[in-house]
């Protein structure tokens, strides 16, 4: 998949993707809004059932999104991103 449509997929979850190569539709995104749903259709069921919910305030500042355990990452060019 082009890195600038990982990136757009990730970053704007609100917005449907379709991505088409050799007339075989390879990612399709619900455009809901939902992080969790861009994360699934780009890295599958079994990555997006391992993430953790992060939901933490802390002297006025609020975190939300979500993280995995080490062991369900892959290479950390591959999944780590981090969108303000």
């Amino acid at each position: 998949m082009p890195q600038t449509l990982l990136q757009s997929t990730l970053s704007h979850p609100e917005i449907s993707f379709k991505f088409i190569r050799d007339n075989k539709v390879e990612i399709l995104t619900a455009g809901d809004g939902k992080i969790y749903s861009a994360v699934y259709s780009v890295y599958g069921r079994d990555f997006a059932n391992s993430m953790l919910e992060v939901d933490y305030t802390w002297q006025g500042m609020h975190i939300t999104g979500f993280t995995v355990k080490p062991l369900s990452a892959k290479s950390l060019t591959d999944v780590f991103r981090i969108s303000l």
